[in-house]
């Protein structure tokens, strides 16, 4: 038996198992099975496997004989940490790190001339995945249909670069007992170069996973993002606020450094063509849109956009911001107008600076 972290964590430790029991939370791990237990003072959270899967680029890696290597008193937290042999890396090694008030996982892995693919927590090479006794989970994301979006265990959802613009806060909430509990990614700076944070449910349980797609080049010792879990939140959004908190408190992020001065131009409304090109093409075509809405890039034109500046500035509204949208451009991903669209898109722009305005390109 242990005691830890200025006594605000409690371990207990036999042959076969090690529980660490916080004020908010109890991990109980089976030593033998290498399956840990994830409980909070409303019972059992979810359960997952010690191991989780690096798959590089090309291939997929095996891992082999996990084992249980020693507990480590970081002072202000207790690392529980586990090894395994790999098909693919020369170490690898499996943290769970206890706060008294959250609880960390995260890898480490070691290896040359490696593409990372896909970071798969709480999956291993024979699909032992994580199993969920949570209800609900939510997802802090844009949805077109419903102001907060909520699924269940077994569907997915992605958090992630694709939301419309702005990536949302990545972490999920999990919610049992109208308690609901983060589980969020600890990213450092200059390291978000995987694609989305993707819950992946199924019937057979649940994994936490990470797309890089060969972004990243493992040359020696690689970290993983850390899960960070914090339990036992009063509603959806103060559990992700409580993420947020602490990614700034952490300084994972900047913010919360004082106030900082904001442009003019910032604070002036933003114009975007697209609803007002809808309406147009569908003035024009009976009030539908043939039952395909990229008819109305026809409208994404000199023409109509110069139109839509008259129509602002006639109702006294100065735009800060104006964005061009979809199929300006002659080809997609291709930033050369549309000379059939456009006779002078640099002579638009350019007015539009000379009245103090910027102009955002929607680039497909």
């Amino acid at each position: 038996m242990g005691n830890y972290c200025s006594n605000k964590i409690q371990l207990d430790k036999n042959k076969s198992d090690l529980v660490i029991t916080a004020s908010s939370y109890k991990l109980k791990i089976n030593l033998k099975k290498y399956v840990s237990l994830l409980s909070n003072e409303h019972g059992e959270l979810f359960s997952f496997p010690i191991a989780s899967s690096l798959d590089p680029l090309r291939g997929k890696e095996i891992i082999k004989k996990i084992s249980f290597e020693k507990e480590v008193d970081g002072g202000k937290y207790l690392d529980v940490i586990f090894q395994s042999q790999s098909s693919v890396y020369s170490s690898k090694k499996y943290i769970i790190r206890a706060y008294p008030e959250h609880l960390e996982y995260f890898c480490k892995v070691e290896g040359t001339g490696i593409s990372l693919d896909y970071v798969k927590f709480f999956c291993n090479d024979r699909n032992q995945l994580a199993s969920p006794c949570f209800n609900t989970i939510y997802s802090p994301r844009f949805d077109w249909s419903v102001g907060k979006f909520f699924f269940t265990p077994e569907k997915t959802d992605i958090l992630g670069c694709k939301q419309w613009l702005s990536p949302p806060p990545f972490c999920f909430s999990f919610e049992k007992n109208q308690k609901w509990n983060s589980c969020g990614l600890l990213v450092k700076p200059g390291e978000y170069n995987f694609n989305n944070y993707e819950y992946a449910g199924s019937k057979n349980g649940f994994t936490l996973n990470l797309h890089y797609e060969g972004h990243t080049q493992i040359n020696g010792n690689f970290e993983t993002p850390h899960l960070y879990m914090k339990f036992n939140s009063d509603s959806e959004n103060s559990s992700v606020a409580d993420y947020a908190d602490y990614l700034r408190a952490e300084k994972y992020v900047k913010g919360g450094e004082g106030r900082k001065e904001i442009p003019a131009w910032w604070k002036r409304p933003l114009f975007c063509g697209w609803g007002q090109q809808r309406l147009d093409y569908r003035d024009d075509h009976d009030g539908g849109e043939n039952n395909e809405w990229s008819n109305c890039g026809d409208y994404a034109n000199e023409m109509f956009y110069r139109k839509y500046i008259k129509i602002l500035e006639s109702k006294n509204i100065n735009p800060g911001t104006v964005i061009i949208d979809c199929f300006w451009a002659k080809h997609t991903a291709y930033a050369e107008p549309n000379s059939l669209y456009w006779n002078d898109m640099r002579g638009f722009i350019d007015e539009q600076h000379e009245k103090g305005r910027h102009v955002l390109l929607w680039f497909t």
